[in-house]
Order: C-alpha cells, then structure tokens, then sequence
C-alpha cells in the first residue's frame, strides 16, 4: 500500500469521527506538500494515545510515512 493510499484509509477512517477535521486537514496537506510530514507524524501519535482504538491504523501511516523518507 502507497503513503497515499493509507493517507486516504486513515482520513475516511477519521471522518467517522468526531473533532478529527484538524487532522484530516493535516494528512491532505501532508499528500500535496510532503515537507509537513514530521508536524503531521507528531499530531498522529498524540492522537493515537488520546483515541487508543484508532493507534493501529495511525501508526501504520506513520510507518508508511517513514518508510517513504517522508
């Protein structure tokens, strides 16, 4: 699976939730301008600690993410 493409899961995964906009907002900026990925890595694992049932999926774009050298 692509960065992009675990970009797009999380994000429709996020819009079930509630006050996930700012972090949707974050990962679409972050697959057009790629240079935001360490403020958009730091905002996802602080939101998986605060929504542990969503830490697997996240993690996994942050993994995605730093495998990509992004």
């Amino acid at each position: 699976m692509s960065v992009e493409d675990k970009a797009r899961q999380v994000h429709a995964e996020l819009e079930r939730h509630p006050g996930t906009e700012q972090l949707r907002q974050e990962i679409k900026t972050v697959l057009v301008r790629p240079e935001h990925a360490t403020t958009l890595k730091g905002r996802l694992q602080e939101f998986a600690v605060e929504h542990p049932k969503l830490a697997g999926l996240l993690q996994g774009l942050i993994d995605e993410l730093n495998a990509a050298g992004i």
